[in-house]
């Protein structure tokens, strides 16, 4: 039957979300479990545009690694200049490449896994009820 069809394919949508989520959640663990920590210090905000044409701010942060500056730029956008300038922000990196630091921030770290989790269960959840609504009759 073409409902059954259906659900199965959303059922299986719904475990490729959750694999695809779970291991984004375990390199992401992984990155940070074997990164260095620096201080850093939120220097600006970088104005940029999304890739729908929305402007956002990027929080800028300097930070020293051996006696060198190095500045990483948050992935994700605020439609506000915040945190302010000044601001005290922890910096993760791989070790021996600053440049790949990302900040430490459970924002920046784990947005993009938690609603990749959250998509999976909603459809997951969908799904079932599809499967009981059709099955149960």
């Amino acid at each position: 039957r073409p409902m059954d069809v259906m659900i199965i394919a959303q059922l299986a949508a719904a475990g490729l979300l959750a694999v695809a989520g779970a291991a984004a959640w375990m390199l992401k663990r992984r990155f940070v479990a074997g990164a260095r920590r620096a201080d850093g210090t939120l220097v600006r905000h970088a104005l940029r545009l999304s890739a729908q044409g929305r402007p956002g701010y990027h929080a800028v942060v300097a930070f020293d690694v051996d006696g060198t500056r190095w500045e990483v730029v948050s992935r994700l956008g605020r439609n506000q200049q915040t945190p302010p300038v000044g601001t005290p922000v922890g910096v993760l990196y791989p070790v021996g490449a600053p440049a790949q630091a990302q900040l430490a921030t459970t924002r920046e770290l784990y947005q993009a896994t938690l609603v990749l989790v959250i998509v999976s269960a909603v459809v997951l959840v969908c799904g079932l009820g599809m499967a009981v609504a059709v099955w149960a009759r």
